[in-house]
């Protein structure tokens, strides 16, 4: 999962390089022409896919994780129960560190992926803020050419 995820912020930092804009662009900064903001819009809506599909796989895992964490806990209840039948101490002792080791091991996965998925949003926030900044610089290439031919139409 940290390799998918590390590919996904590299495919983020790339289509960030690539249009060269930030959340406060000027022209001087901008490093894609008005031809090529459409496929830069492209392949940033392509980027938000697989980081939609990724923050999908996660909440998946996590809900998986609590409820084997639920399960977990029903099954050491029940073997608490028919280990206090036996009169062994050691028994009883070595179920609950295995327990306690399970748990443990459970909540250490949930707080990972829970950390990823704060990772993985964050990716996604930051392609979000790049399709509006393009959409917007898009909208003024448009106003640009739109007032210079106006202006070309009235000088005539």
């Amino acid at each position: 999962m940290e390799f998918e995820r590390l590919r996904l912020d590299a495919m983020t930092c790339e289509q960030e390089s690539q249009t060269g804009i930030t959340a406060h662009h000027y022209d001087e900064s901008l490093r894609v022409g008005p031809s090529e903001l459409p496929s830069r819009i492209k392949g940033l809506h392509v980027c938000d896919a697989y980081l939609m599909f990724f923050v999908v796989v996660l909440d998946f895992q996590i809900s998986w994780i609590a409820f084997l964490q639920q399960q977990h806990e029903i099954v050491g209840a029940l073997r608490t129960k028919i280990l206090l039948k036996d009169d062994s101490a050691k028994s009883r002792d070595v179920g609950e560190i295995s327990r306690q080791k399970v748990q443990t091991s459970l909540g250490l996965s949930a707080s990972l992926l829970h950390n990823m998925l704060l990772q993985v949003r964050t990716l996604s926030r930051r392609i979000q803020i790049q399709i509006s900044v393009v959409r917007h610089v898009r909208c003024r290439y448009r106003y640009k050419v739109t007032s210079v031919q106006s202006h070309a139409l009235m000088s005539l």
